[in-house]
């Protein structure tokens, strides 16, 4: 099982969860976040540097899902401007329903 963590533009959300749930991918967890990018580290950084982004965060049970998540993460974010986003990819050892206590690729179903 793989964690895909996106951090994309705020404006490109809709686009990329729809998409996802088009190709059967659901169970994304999404958080405001702020961060800063590839910036001139000699300039002084403050607040006004963290630019607002939204943080995704999806469970796959493969490497198919996997690599559906991401191309399709990628095809409705990608803009020729820096400040696109960037994806993660995690390992995931266990995953556990709380409620029925189904294990692994049972609780993601």
């Amino acid at each position: 099982m793989k964690m895909i963590m996106a951090v994309i533009n705020e404006d490109r959300l809709s686009d990329v969860i729809n998409a996802l749930l088009q190709n059967d991918i659901s169970g994304i967890t999404v958080s405001e976040t702020r961060g800063l990018g590839n910036i001139n580290l000699s300039r002084q950084v403050d607040e006004s540097c963290l630019s607002k982004k939204v943080k995704l965060e999806i469970v796959v049970s493969n490497d198919e899902y996997k690599s559906l998540a991401i191309d399709t993460i990628i095809e409705n974010t990608h803009i020729l401007n820096k400040g696109a986003g960037k994806i993660f990819v995690y390992n995931v050892d266990e995953v556990y329903r709380i409620r029925t206590g189904e294990r692994d690729e049972d609780a993601l179903k």
